[in-house]
């Protein structure tokens, strides 16, 4: 049986025993979310519309699609969400939207987030410049905790969501800007594909359905790709 989340939950709280591991403007999550979440909020995993507030099993999705994000937000937005326990933001609504246009394996997905922690502190936004923006030591932090996640979970496609996320994935790489292919210190080779933040995807205008439709199109065809090297080799 593939293993739980548990295990990566575990080593963040190992990370964060240090009390000085967030720089200043971030913080921890109070709580978990036991419904639909990014990791580390929630547990990252795929549910049916009709189940967004349950709890999973857990287990992770060795061999499959990690889906990478930017950072969660902020305490504030994170602690309105104590009462339902689980996120439904546009972010959530795009990303489920371009899953499902590209017939993707649900339960094969998981969703991650690069950077660690909660923005708080007076002023903190989703959108305005964060400080961990200029602290290399946590951001090497993260990098290195992103590592050992595409370590664990094997994926067989990195799909790199928004400038962040493919700044993240370019500095494992150590190169400018991500290459198509990632390659683990485990030897593990993974494909990365690139695409917008879907956030944004409610721009009618910049994203019309024609262009939805060639984005679900080509995130199909990365997957079929690397699904069928794995079936036939």
């Amino acid at each position: 049986m593939n293993p739980t989340v548990e295990v990566l939950w575990n080593r963040i709280a190992e990370l964060e025993t240090d009390p000085g591991f967030y720089p200043e403007g971030m913080c921890a999550f109070p709580f978990r979310l036991t419904g639909q979440g990014f990791f580390s909020c929630g547990d990252g995993l795929w549910r049916d519309e009709k189940e967004l507030g349950a709890p999973s099993c857990g287990v992770l999705p060795v061999g499959g699609i990690v889906f990478l994000g930017n950072d969660f937000g902020t305490h504030a937005s994170f602690k309105r969400l104590e009462a339902e326990k689980y996120e439904k933001p546009r972010t959530w609504l795009h990303l489920r939207a371009r899953i499902t246009r590209a017939k993707l394996p649900t339960a094969r997905v998981f969703c991650t987030n690069s950077i660690l922690g909660l923005r708080c502190g007076e002023g903190a936004t989703a959108l305005k410049k964060s400080h961990w923006q200029s602290e290399p030591s946590f951001l090497k932090t993260c990098d290195q905790f992103l590592s050992f996640q595409l370590r664990f979970l094997k994926p067989k496609l990195l799909v790199a969501m928004g400038p962040v996320a493919q700044q993240r994935v370019a500095s494992l790489q150590q190169v400018s800007k991500p290459a198509e292919h990632l390659v683990l210190a485990n030897k593990h080779r993974i494909t990365v594909h690139c695409t917008t933040h879907p956030y944004g995807d409610f721009n009618g205008k910049n994203f019309p359905e024609t262009r939805k439709s060639a984005d679900a199109q080509a995130l199909a065809t990365a997957w079929r790709s690397v699904a069928s090297v794995s079936e036939n080799g």
